[in-house]
């Protein structure tokens, strides 16, 4: 019993290390909170109130579009995703301390960031850059994005192509990587052919405001005419997956839990006859049958209690020498796996082994009571 409880503890500080781990990787990039069109694509910044993201919980917020574009440099080609930006946007996900950039004196400042990006500079993926063969501030590229509203015919050309040169290099997650090109949101406008439509209205929450009560409150607001997701949401997939993996083996261990329990039928079977004599004693001298079990139930508790304590301490013992010395790294990173403590799986631990123990302590002792 105490060897369950020591593996549930640190299985289920591991899974929060790895969940600590995604929400990392993936909640850089992604502001907590997302707008956009339930039914459009565009959509003009007139059509939502701003007077609902100007308030006491939202930290920043930015517009944005996105959308497909090709790039081209001489004979190498690959699709992308440009995001044309506000500079907030570049706050919100802390760009500064994510990009590769070399030049010192923009380094840190956003404004002089986003200085570049209203000329003809843009922020590329590393993907992108090893896929093109791009030097950052050296070689000049195209970005080719189809035209709005056009009718194809032979011989016209179909995109609306412009040259630009990188100007810093960026590192967030594998999907980012891949993909991502940031330009201003004018620039990305003038080359889509927008008007002053948007795709996005990203927005950042002060610390300690619940996404989920924000999101149904700025839904309520908006109406069916806009969809807000969470950063959860837009990486369900990713999300809900360690969440499967996470019950799975929850699952499995209170089954082991259970087969573990035997051995406490098997004792408090083996006390219950063994104290036959006493038990006809402590009746003699006016404990009533109820009084008795009682006693043997308090016994199969205090046992589970002594399991639960010795687990607990080599549960938490060996996620603490994890957490000082990281021996066990994850995979080809040269890092300690992430061990993260919760108090709600302190509480489930110790609710799930009292629970349990006084169940089948109950059980085996009134069934051995009758039988006997």
């Amino acid at each position: 019993m105490a060897v369950v409880c020591a593996a549930l503890v640190i299985l289920l500080s591991a899974f929060n290390g790895i969940e600590s781990v995604i929400q990392e990787m993936y909640g850089k990039f992604d502001t907590e909170i997302t707008v956009k069109h339930s039914s459009r694509k565009t959509f003009l910044p007139s059509e939502i109130d701003e007077s609902h993201l100007q308030n006491d919980k939202v930290l920043n917020y930015a517009k944005g579009v996105e959308e497909l574009v090709v790039l081209q440099n001489d004979t190498k080609w690959t699709n992308a995703k440009i995001m044309g930006v506000e500079p907030g946007f570049l706050n919100m996900v802390d760009y500064p301390n994510n990009t590769l950039l070399e030049e010192p004196i923009c380094k840190k400042d956003i404004a002089c960031l986003f200085n570049l990006l209203k000329s003809q500079e843009v922020f590329l993926a590393p993907g992108l850059v090893d896929k093109l063969e791009i030097r950052p501030n050296q070689t000049e590229f195209s970005i080719l994005a189809g035209k709005r509203e056009m009718k194809i015919r032979q011989g016209q050309d179909m995109f609306k192509k412009t040259r630009v040169q990188c100007a810093s290099v960026f590192n967030y997650n594998r999907e980012v990587n891949e993909e991502v090109v940031i330009w201003s949101l004018e620039r990305a406008q003038e080359l889509l052919g927008y008007q002053n439509e948007i795709t996005h209205i990203y927005i950042s929450l002060k610390e300690g405001v619940d996404q989920e009560v924000f999101k149904q409150e700025l839904q309520k607001k908006l109406g069916n005419n806009f969809r807000v997701r969470t950063n959860l949401e837009k990486n369900e997939m990713i999300y809900k997956t360690s969440k499967s993996e996470r019950l799975m083996v929850l699952i499995i261990l209170v089954f082991v839990f259970v087969f573990a329990a035997i051995n406490l039928i098997a004792s408090l079977t083996i006390q219950y006859i063994e104290k036959q004599k006493d038990i006809l004693s402590l009746s003699a001298v006016g404990l009533t049958k109820v009084q008795i079990q009682r006693i043997f139930i308090s016994n199969g508790v205090f046992i589970c209690l002594a399991g639960l304590f010795f687990g607990l301490f080599l549960g938490y013992g060996v996620c603490f020498i994890q957490i000082w010395t990281g021996m066990i790294t994850m995979g080809a990173v040269n890092e300690g796996f992430p061990v993260v403590f919760k108090l709600m799986d302190f509480i489930f631990i110790i609710s799930m082994v009292l629970g349990l123990g006084f169940l089948f302590s109950w059980l085996t002792i009134k069934s051995l009571s009758r039988a006997l």
